[in-house]
């Protein structure tokens, strides 16, 4: 059985409307006055306390404000939770913030890495200060120096860390014995755990494989090897390095091979882009990860076609985890080629942008958005097309409205909208649904965000038939973090 339970009244849902003087319309005892906009929830908590008795642990998650008019304020929100604290109902009170009921609510209330570090952290302080039972912090505390610091300095008696556990469910273990080091980040992406769950797919983490595989990958699944063998890894991308941990892990000699000055790939030209640096993060992970496991790294080397079957020399294994290619879609022809670019582009920096740039969207997810606020912070005039219904449309609803929180006004949307061709400064564009055709300027250049293509450059190498080769990431199929640490996760496994 359960220790105890948490009643949830926060986020816009049921009780916190009851709570609410903006949605409580009753003109019942139900309604009107604070006192009876409370009695439902006191209600609850008399029937689920004459239920399990005073040996269990009851809860109330509450918003410390929900920052939209009309709704709770800091004021109401201290007085109510005084009044249910002072009752003998429950043992603490969870103060979260904001609520699901306004997109500005849904971004404070699953916060990514553009909003300030532990964001109601204010709203507890004030409530443990007025009332007499322990009080709980929840939102964007991400490492544990913030949870220390906010019970060190009585912002609460504890704190929760849901999106930190849902990376890396050893964090308290590996806090008590000193591996600080070795903690999962959570980034604050967003893209797995509340993206999933609010576009209804399962929570998992961007790089963690483990996260809802539990049983498959997860605490105490990796085997050992059951011979010893020498395992060449070529490419030290997070794919390549996250077989490189696996495999190190199960007792395999692993030596890693890559072509640039460091490790981690295409994540460390994305982490460029505004409030993606926790990308970069992921790459450095890894790293510290294969370095103390001895793994055998060799930097600025180049394995090609040429080279190949010498490098693989003494190897039992191979597994080719080379980055992949940058790509714009045959379709779109009509443009002089040195005004058509991509995202890898403009972030090397080794092209001169001019001011009016278009962006296409044929990604659907983040990265358009991200490429335009790179270009906004940098004081170019934006367009953005898609052909979707908005822009941003595979995104969830939190990234989406954080996004839009900063550059929707400085820049011009066109859904429902592809492109045709570019011509000196002149942009023809097509709508998606009457194909009619219309004009926009001045235009400089085009970006076209329309994914990556594999790098099939070591496909056909020839090896003995006594040599495993295994090739995983974006030489496979480029689609993102996510899936390229799963499938590395995997492969290491089998080796």
């Amino acid at each position: 059985g359960l220790d105890g339970v948490e009643i949830k009244c926060d986020q816009g849902f049921l009780i916190q409307q009851f709570l609410s003087p903006y949605y409580n319309f009753r003109t019942d005892e139900y309604g009107g006055t604070r006192i009876n906009r409370i009695r439902f929830l006191l209600e609850i908590l008399e029937k689920t306390r004459e239920e399990v008795g005073h040996d269990f642990i009851v809860g109330v998650r509450i918003t410390g404000n929900a920052y939209a008019y009309g709704d709770i304020g800091e004021e109401e929100a201290l007085e109510i939770s005084k009044i249910v604290a002072t009752e003998d109902l429950i043992d603490y009170l969870h103060i979260n913030g904001a609520t699901n009921s306004t997109y500005r609510g849904y971004l404070l209330n699953h916060g990514d890495s553009s909003l300030e570090e532990r964001n109601f952290s204010h709203l507890s302080k004030k409530i443990k200060e007025s009332v007499g039972i322990p009080v709980i912090v929840a939102s964007m505390i991400a490492t544990p120096y913030d949870a220390e610091y906010l019970v060190k300095h009585k912002y609460a008696d504890l704190v929760a860390m849901t999106r930190s556990h849902i990376a890396d469910p050893e964090i308290i273990r590996k806090v008590e014995n000193g591996q600080l080091s070795d903690i999962r980040p959570c980034i604050r992406c967003n893209q797995e755990c509340v993206g999933g769950h609010h576009l209804g797919a399962p929570v998992r983490c961007i790089h963690n494989p483990a996260t809802g595989r539990e049983k498959e990958l997860g605490i105490g699944t990796i085997r050992k090897a059951s011979k010893s063998k020498n395992l060449l890894i070529v490419g030290g991308g997070v794919s390549g390095m996250e077989v490189a941990r696996v495999a190190a892990l199960r007792g395999l000699k692993v030596h890693l091979l890559e072509k640039q000055r460091e490790l981690g790939g295409q994540l460390l030209l994305a982490s460029k882009l505004p409030y993606m640096q926790g990308l970069r993060d992921i790459a450095h992970y890894l790293e510290n990860q294969i370095k103390k496991l001895k793994v055998n790294i060799y930097l600025q080397n180049e394995v090609t076609i040429e080279n190949f079957s010498s490098v693989i020399e003494d190897m039992n294994s191979v597994v080719i985890s080379i980055e992949s290619n940058s790509h714009i879609p045959p379709i779109y022809q009509n443009i002089d080629p040195k005004n058509a670019l991509t995202p890898v582009d403009i972030l090397k920096e080794n092209i001169n942008l001019l001011k009016n740039i278009l962006i296409v969207d044929v990604d659907w997810r983040q990265n358009p958005l991200a490429v335009a606020e790179w270009l906004i912070q940098r004081n170019h005039q934006v367009t953005i097309i898609s052909s979707g219904y908005f822009i941003g449309e595979g995104i969830n609803i939190a990234s989406r409205a954080s996004y839009y929180s900063r550059i929707q006004r400085k820049a011009k949307f066109f859904p429902l909208t592809d492109f045709v061709s570019h011509k000196g400064n002149v942009a023809c564009l097509r709508n998606v649904l009457d194909n009619e055709i219309f004009k926009i300027e001045p235009i400089d250049q085009v970006v076209f965000v329309s994914g990556l293509s594999p790098n099939r450059n070591l496909q056909n190498i020839k090896v003995e038939p006594s040599i495993d080769v295994h090739f995983v990431g974006d030489c496979m199929y480029p689609n993102g973090v996510t899936d390229a640490i799963l499938q590395a996760n995997r492969i290491a496994r089998t080796l």
